[in-house]
């Protein structure tokens, strides 16, 4: 993860524990669609539609970005992005640097499909996990999926 992926966490942990408190919170933010406005009765109504505006204003830098999640741990943070097509996860590999990439195949309710997945290495403390959309049928075949056209 490049200096990108980091100002990426650190935005995201900000604005996440400035507006719902400490760690063990997570959510995920599609981008592209207009959501109504969150009524809660519970008083928090601003604070999440503050948080969603942020969210989508950032995310909107990330060329080919679809979706964005963050839940943060006690020990780490993990943002989790999703991209509209496969070129889009080789595009915001490069920008944030990520460095596994890997042909994922379903399993349960998911099988019969497969994504491109793009993270960060494990065991960096905090991590990027990045998917682009789902596919049916059968994945191609590639040695490695990071050896796939881009």
């Amino acid at each position: 993860m490049n200096a990108r992926g980091v100002e990426l966490m650190a935005a995201l942990r900000s604005i996440t524990r400035t507006l719902l408190g400490s760690s063990g919170v997570g959510f995920y933010v599609p981008i592209g669609q207009d959501l109504v406005q969150i009524n809660a009765v519970n008083g928090c109504a601003n604070e999440l539609n503050e948080l969603m505006d942020a969210v989508r204003g950032l995310a909107r830098t990330l060329p080919g970005t679809i979706g964005i999640g963050f839940h943060g741990f006690a020990t780490c943070d993990l943002v989790q992005l999703t991209a509209a097509t496969d070129a889009d996860v080789y595009v915001l590999g490069r920008v944030l640097d990520l460095d596994v990439y890997e042909i994922r195949i379903g399993a349960g309710a998911g099988r019969g499909r497969w994504w491109l997945h793009a993270a960060s290495r494990e065991g960096q403390g905090d991590w990027i996990d990045l998917a682009g959309p789902h596919h049916e049928g059968t994945p191609p075949r590639y040695e490695r999926a990071d050896a796939a056209p881009r």
